[in-house]
């Protein structure tokens, strides 16, 4: 789990083999509530047992998680602004497995190259390959 403001977690798990994210209000912890959830079928993610892989950007409400769907993996891009998980965008980049942001630019990272986006359009701004 992960903490959010206002008293929110964040869960990632499985659910019928498939990944699923939820949003739990925990302000009164006798009645902790499911309060929003995404379900990705046929998806798998690295976060399931490391809690590294997830960056959570709280200013712009936004997370990110390592996910491989099918053919394609890459970071999926959640936002969890008033209190409904939507999904955004799956940026896809072969075997990212962590990111991080810096003002207004987020990092995707994987063994062999790092790609740069704008936080707000998640356009594409740069590929930086890295030498092995």
């Amino acid at each position: 789990l992960h903490p959010l403001r206002n008293n929110k977690l964040l869960g990632i798990g499985i659910e019928d083999g498939g990944l699923k994210i939820s949003l739990f209000d925990v302000s009164d912890p006798t009645k902790m509530a499911e309060i929003s959830k995404v379900r990705v079928p046929k998806a798998w993610s690295i976060a399931y047992y490391d809690h590294h892989a997830v960056t959570i950007d709280v200013d712009n409400e936004l997370t990110f998680i390592p996910v491989s769907v099918g053919s394609t993996s890459g970071i999926l891009t959640i936002s969890y602004r008033d209190d409904v998980l939507k999904v955004k965008k799956l940026i896809e980049h072969e075997g990212a497995m962590r990111t991080t942001y810096v003002d207004n630019e987020l990092y995707t990272i994987s063994t062999d190259m790092v790609k740069v986006y704008d936080i707000s359009s998640l356009s594409l701004i740069q590929e930086i390959k890295l030498s092995t």
